[in-house]
């Protein structure tokens, strides 16, 4: 990453001259992810009890943003949060944990 600069410089008589500096960052992107673990496809919660699930996702540069939705809607800004963690290569990797209560809306005709 960094600041690129091009120059062009005429010939004669003039010997006119024109620049112009862009600024490019390189990003490295995760290699695998993301996965959630913690939360079964057909596991049954009731209102009121608290589930927790956690997502992983590869190192990458700058560090990915993970967003947490339920039934489509965004999740309640203070029941997750994220953080870089090792994992068992040692290599960095970007984790979201979301611990919510489960409400009556979040359940639609039952399920």
């Amino acid at each position: 990453s960094g600041n690129f600069r091009c120059e062009v410089m005429g010939d004669k008589p003039f010997f006119e001259t024109d620049d112009h500096a862009v600024n490019m960052t390189v990003v490295d992107v995760p290699l695998w992810g993301p996965e959630v673990w913690g939360v079964a496809q057909n596991e049954r919660v009731r209102p009121g009890e608290v589930v927790v699930a956690r997502c992983q996702v590869g190192h990458s540069d700058p560090p990915a943003d993970i967003y947490w939705t339920i039934n489509w809607e965004e999740a309640p800004p203070l029941a997750h949060h994220r953080s870089l963690q090792m994992d068992r290569r040692g290599e960095r990797v970007q984790v979201s944990e979301l611990q919510a209560t489960v409400t009556e809306e979040w359940l639609a005709r039952g399920a």
